[in-house]
C-alpha cells in the first residue's frame, strides 16, 4: 500500500512536467486549425522563479531550492499555448525573485522595449518570481512603451509540486498577451486567473497562491475558461510616467528604510554614506515623520539628496507634510523606490523629482 501511494505522488509530481494534448486535439468533432491560421505572435521572456523550480517532495510547497529550470520546460509542460498564439522564449536571467538585481530589470526592460518593436510581435509574455514580482511589474511599467501588452506571470508552488499553479498562469499570461482587448492597457500581471495592473499590484500572502493582487483599486479583469474579460474599456493608471532606459548603462542606488519605534536616524545616513542617491523612507501612518526626521529630510533636500516619505501600511495616500519632502501618493514604498531610481536618471532636480511623485 506504501509503495503504491509513493507511486501515485511520484506521478503528480511528475506531470505538470509532461506535455498534455491540446486544447484542439481534445475537443471532440474539432479539427486542428489550419497551417493559414494566423495567430499572434507572443514571446516569452524567462527570468527564473518558482515557475521552474522544483522539490523534494510533491507535498512539501514551501521548501524548495537548487537548481532552476531553463524556459524550455515551461514550454514543455503547457503546450497548449500553442493553440493561442505563435510563441517563441528567451532566457533573459535564471534566479529565484529574491535576489533579481538592478542590472537585471534594466536589461530587461531594454530587451522587452526591443522585442515589442517587432512588427509579428502581438505582445512579452515575462515569467518571475512573485517575492519581487510587483518591483519589476511597475519598472517595466514607467520603462517600457508600446500599445501591445507586456503580461507578467509566475507561480507560488514549484512545478514538481502537486497542483502546481504555473502552467495555468503561464497559459493565462500568453492569452492575455494575444488577445486583442489587451492592447493599450500597459503592464499587467496576471496570476490566478486575474488580471492586475503593475501600477497598483502587490503581493499579499506568503504562500497562499492567491497572493498577487490589489488592494483598493482591484482589478483589470479575469480569465474565465478560454476568455480574456476586461472589466474596463482599454486605459492607463493615473499619473504614468514614461522614462527611457535606452541610454541607461547602470540604476543609481536608491535604499529602502522602514521607520519603527526607538528607531535611529544613523540607518539613513549610513545608506548616504554608502553611496546612496536617495533614500526611500517607509514612516508609520501617513509618512508620519518625527522632529528629528523632519529635521534629516531637510538636510539632505539642502544637498541634494531627495528623501521620499513613504507609509509602511499596506493601503492608502501618502500627503505632502514635511517640507523639502517627497510624499509617495498611493505608491507602496518599495515602489516608490522604483520610482526615484528611474527619476535619477533623468534629473537630479529636487523639484522636478517631486513634480513626479505628485503626480502619483
Amino acid at each position: 500500500m506504501k509503495t503504491s501511494i509513493r507511486a501515485c505522488l511520484a506521478w503528480l509530481a511528475l506531470a505538470p512536467m509532461f506535455a498534455l494534448p491540446s486544447a484542439a486535439q481534445q475537443a471532440k468533432g474539432q479539427p486542428e486549425p489550419s497551417g493559414n491560421t494566423r495567430k499572434p505572435g507572443v514571446v516569452i521572456l524567462a527570468t527564473g522563479g518558482t515557475i521552474v523550480s522544483s522539490t523534494r517532495s510533491p507535498t512539501d510547497m514551501a521548501n524548495y531550492s537548487g537548481a532552476l529550470a531553463g524556459v524550455d520546460s515551461l514550454l514543455k509542460a503547457v503546450p497548449q499555448i500553442h493553440d493561442y498564439a505563435n510563441v517563441r522564449a528567451e532566457q533573459i536571467v535564471n534566479v529565484g525573485s529574491n535576489v533579481i538585481s538592478s542590472e537585471n530589470i534594466l536589461n530587461l526592460a531594454k530587451r522587452v522595449n526591443a522585442v515589442l518593436a517587432e512588427p509579428d510581435v502581438a505582445g512579452v509574455v515575462v515569467t518571475h518570481g512573485t517575492d519581487t514580482m510587483e518591483e519589476t511589474a511597475y519598472f517595466l511599467s514607467l520603462a517600457t512603451r508600446s500599445s501591445k501588452p507586456v503580461v507578467i506571470t509566475g507561480s507560488m508552488r514549484p512545478a514538481t509540486s502537486l497542483s502546481a499553479d504555473g502552467p495555468v498562469n503561464l497559459l493565462n499570461a500568453v492569452m492575455v498577451a494575444a488577445d486583442p482587448g489587451s492592447r493599450d492597457r500597459g503592464v499587467m500581471v496576471v496570476m490566478n486567473d486575474r488580471i492586475s495592473a503593475a501600477r497598483y499590484v502587490t503581493k499579499m500572502n506568503t504562500l497562499n497562491v492567491d497572493t498577487m493582487g490589489a488592494l483598493e483599486q482591484g482589478y483589470l479583469g479575469a480569465i474565465a475558461g478560454e476568455r480574456v474579460l476586461y472589466y474596463f474599456e482599454p486605459a492607463r493608471a493615473k499619473g504614468e510616467l514614461y522614462f527611457d532606459v535606452s541610454s541607461v548603462t547602470k540604476l543609481p542606488l536608491v535604499e529602502l528604510v522602514y521607520r519603527y519605534q526607538g528607531q535611529q536616524m544613523q540607518l539613513v545616513r549610513d545608506a548616504v554614506k554608502e553611496g546612496a542617491q536617495g533614500v526611500v523612507i517607509g514612516f508609520t501612518g501617513n509618512g508620519n515623520a518625527s522632529p528629528d526626521h523632519e529635521a534629516m529630510i531637510r538636510e539632505f533636500g539642502s544637498k541634494g539628496i531627495p528623501i521620499v516619505r513613504s507609509s509602511r501600511a499596506v493601503s492608502g495616500i501618502v500627503t505632502p507634510k514635511v517640507s523639502g519632502s517627497m510624499a509617495t501618493g498611493s505608491l507602496s514604498a518599495q515602489k516608490a523606490r522604483i520610482l526615484l531610481m528611474l527619476a535619477l536618471t533623468r534629473t537630479r532636480d529636487l523639484g522636478q523629482i517631486s513634480e513626479f511623485f505628485a503626480q502619483q
